[in-house]
């Protein structure tokens, strides 16, 4: 049988201790670097933010906004000449082929009545102008 270590709370002390002092040291003597560093990060985010307000903000964008301003326009011609004009087709379509009905659309039951008979007369001759024929 192997024995298992024994750990004590001296042992534990001591560890504590021994890391305790290591901080204090990287701390004491690791500051100025980790300054430097800072200070390192600092002149390159500067740099980033200056490259990003002279390439990215004032090229880029000034670029897409000609371009969202082109697809803009065209989008606004489309609208106006091809869906417009369909629509503006098919409404005067229907006002043309209103006009003759409005001309029939009088009020008077008696000319509605001698439209149906008039439209009864010319199926039943239609009816019979083919059983005429399917005859021969």
């Amino acid at each position: 049988m192997t024995a298992s270590p024994q750990f004590s709370f001296g042992h534990l002390l001591s560890w504590a201790v021994t890391v305790l002092v290591a901080a204090a040291v990287i701390f004491v003597f690791a500051r100025d670097a980790v300054r430097r560093g800072f200070d390192v990060l600092c002149r390159g985010t500067a740099a980033f933010e200056a490259f990003d307000a002279e390439f990215i903000d004032r090229l880029t964008a000034s670029g897409v906004a000609r371009l969202a301003r082109l697809i803009s326009k065209i989008a606004i011609l489309c609208d106006a000449w091809l869906i417009e004009g369909l629509v503006n087709l098919g409404t005067s379509m229907v006002w043309a082929l209103s006009i003759p009905v409005r001309r029939i659309q009088n009020g008077l039951v008696q000319s509605y009545m001698l439209c149906i008979a008039s439209g009864v007369v010319g199926v039943l001759a239609y009816g019979l102008y083919l059983a005429h024929h399917a005859v021969r």
